[in-house]
């Protein structure tokens, strides 16, 4: 994940129909309370069919969800497995168990040290082997020819990380197991919680593991690079496979769920336990979210009383004029009489729609400074911040924006281009958490939903007749109709003097059935960073040339 002035971000295709955006909001920013700004522009086409009468935009709200907890703590292998750590959350909960053994007390405080183990060893394992992964695909892209034969081999450098992490994920993986007998040795005096926690941990570790273990044995097993003459990469395969296959007994024995079976029920029951068990594991780390729409504030009251006040001074002086010309006693109705108490009416009829008119005018003016819903969050009682969010239509937008819009084109048609813009504002103040949380940071996870842009477009492919020149013969082709919905992303900190505005632009290439792809057209930076990047690189990500509006 990118980390820039404290705010990190990451943006990424989550199924079919939702993109999902990662973000860490740090608590102390510069030894200040963090307080961060996220403007999101979303560049949706014409063709979308999408504009205020189709589409309110508060209705935004509605295709997001956002998930809001703490960031997972980062370790080094080192301080992880270190028995005297006060920060790991492994070494906390085997002197738990250890004190509770020589001295019974309460230990239902030592559940949450269970739920911690498990999200600390799944950032460990997933995240170490993620790099491993992506190393061992780099290693197989075209590279310049070496210019020194000092330089590093590469090669067997990768070699020798992956099996130290497969020694370390065995270590790591026996102590969990250590510490889930223990509690099962000590049922009759330790809190049950704590004693079902350590299972269920033991089983989500396990269960992601061997999920781990495939996706390294296959990018090893596709590096043949990694070959050395010495059967370097087969003895790392072979070890993958030993230990995946002591895994699997493991699992069995304990009575975890398994993908080994014919069973459609089975499997189904895999990816639903597997979901609940993520779940169980994280929840120490999900805060409590309070969303509330706003409520009338002093202002609007206050303009509210105004437009009353006058709309019934408009009233009364009405009355009085009527009052004097209708007379009084007299008990025969006139045409006089009739058009009096018309004209009554009709002053009535006025007074309301003056009310109504000042209303509006003063709070055409007021309500863009108002947030459309505010979001409060808090852990266990404690108050963690709050964020306040606005949805707007926006006619223009900011030259830097547009800037950035303009961006990461390698061709352009030059004319104007067909979109309807939303403007999500969203401001972050996590000021209260800084009393007590000075160290930690706020992790939100956002996933939109694209599925209602997709309804009015056209079929995701077409037929194209053409002469093919290399048969020389006129032929039928399919060609994919896709549309491009871009978003801008502009990060800042509440102050502009405590740090640089960061800007991003992704591309999400959609077509009728779903999005087909996530392109990054302009990497996170200052305006002058991405401006540079513009110009050295002339390609969008993943070699596409950009020629869409």
């Amino acid at each position: 994940m990118k980390s820039k002035f404290g705010l990190d971000q990451d943006l990424e295709l989550h199924d079919a129909n939702h993109v999902e955006v990662k973000r860490d909001y740090p608590v102390s920013w510069e030894g200040k309370p963090g307080s961060y700004v996220v403007e999101s522009y979303i560049f949706l086409p014409f063709s979308f069919g999408i504009n205020p009468d189709s589409f309110a935009p508060d209705a935004l709200f509605t295709l997001h969800q956002s998930y809001l907890r703490w960031k997972d703590d980062d370790f080094t292998y080192e301080e992880f497995t270190d028995r005297s750590s006060h920060r790991s959350p492994l070494a906390r909960l085997e002197r738990g168990l250890e004190q509770a053994f020589e001295r019974p007390g309460p230990t239902g405080a030592l559940e949450n040290e269970a739920r911690y183990l498990g999200c600390a060893s799944r950032v460990f394992l997933k995240g170490v082997a993620a790099d491993l992964v992506r190393a061992l695909h780099a290693l197989e892209q075209p590279r310049a020819p070496r210019r020194a034969p000092l330089e590093v081999d590469v090669a067997a450098h990768l070699r020798a990380e992956v099996a130290r992490y497969l020694d370390r994920s065995e270590a790591l993986l026996g102590r969990i197991r250590r510490v889930r007998s223990l509690a099962h040795q000590g049922a009759e005096i330790l809190h049950p919680d704590l004693v079902r926690s350590t299972r269920l941990v033991d089983e989500y570790i396990a269960t992601i593991f061997d999920q781990i273990l495939a996706q390294l044995h296959a990018a090893v097993d596709a590096a043949h690079s990694l070959q050395d003459g010495k059967g370097g990469r087969a003895a790392l395969s072979l070890r993958m496979r030993a230990m995946a296959r002591a895994e699997s007994v493991h699992r069995a024995r304990s009575g975890y769920c398994s993908l080994d079976v014919d069973s459609p029920q089975s499997r189904e029951l895999y990816s639903f336990r597997l979901s609940l068990l993520k779940k169980f594991v994280s929840k120490p780390l999900y805060l409590d979210v309070n969303v509330m729409r706003p409520r009338p504030t002093a202002i609007q009251h206050a303009v509210g009383g105004f437009a009353a006040a006058t709309a019934a001074l408009w009233a009364f002086f009405a009355n009085l004029v009527l009052a004097q010309r209708m007379g009084a006693g007299t008990a025969a109705v006139s045409t006089l009489t009739v058009a009096l108490v018309a004209a009554g009416v009709v002053a009535y009829v006025v007074k309301d729609r003056i009310k109504a008119f000042i209303n509006e005018l003063f709070m055409k003016r007021i309500r863009p400074s108002l947030p459309d819903r505010s979001v409060y969050l808090s852990d266990v009682g404690r108050e963690i911040g709050r964020i306040e969010e606005t949805v707007r239509y926006v006619k223009e937008v900011p030259e830097d924006v547009q800037v950035v819009r303009n961006l990461g084109h390698t061709v352009d048609l030059g004319e104007e281009r067909l979109e309807v813009v939303l403007h999500h504002h969203r401001a972050v103040d996590l000021t209260p958490a800084f009393e007590h949380s000075p160290s930690r940071a706020v992790r939100d996870i956002l996933r939109l939903n694209v599925a209602p842009f997709l309804e009015r477009l056209a079929d995701p492919e077409e037929q194209v007749h053409h002469f093919d020149a290399r048969t020389e013969r006129f032929v039928t082709r399919t060609a994919p109709r896709v549309y491009h919905m871009n978003l801008i992303f502009r990060l800042a900190p509440l102050s502009k003097e405590e740090g640089p505005i960061r800007y991003e632009r992704i591309r999400v290439v959609l077509s009728q059935r779903g999005i087909t792809r996530v392109e990054e057209a302009v990497p996170l930076g200052t305006l002058e960073e991405v401006s540079a990047h513009s110009r050295t690189e002339k390609r969008v990500a993943g070699g596409l040339l950009d020629i869409a509006l």
